[in-house]
């Protein structure tokens, strides 16, 4: 996954402190939306997992990554009318691996 630091930085005004914490807060916080999704797809929670992903599309926006952030919007609202469990897995595990591999974008800056 690229990120867009250029873009990420002038949301936040060029401040680069801003960036560097929001960016650390970020790789704080997504190993825990990686269990609430596992959970979620584990428990058949479709409400947990489209909130979450909802959130993960939010830090992806910001980042630039539109086509992931467009795949975690995909989800969510396929999640919200979602009646079978295989298919609710199967949305799921695309959120994850998105969210595992923009921790490691982030962690590789």
């Amino acid at each position: 996954m690229k990120l867009n630091t250029e873009k990420a930085l002038a949301k936040l005004g060029n401040d680069i402190s801003l960036y560097q914490f929001l960016t650390q807060s970020l790789i704080d916080e997504l190993p825990l939306h990686i269990e609430e999704l596992k959970k979620s797809r584990d428990s058949f929670n479709t409400e947990s997992a489209a909130r979450t992903a909802h959130v993960i599309k939010g830090h992806l926006l910001m980042f630039g990554c539109e086509i992931d952030a467009a795949t975690c919007n995909h989800s969510q609202n396929e999640l919200i009318q979602c009646q079978h469990h295989d298919a609710c897995k199967a949305l799921i595990t695309p959120l994850i691996e998105i969210t595992s591999s923009f921790l490691v974008a982030l962690k590789s800056q």
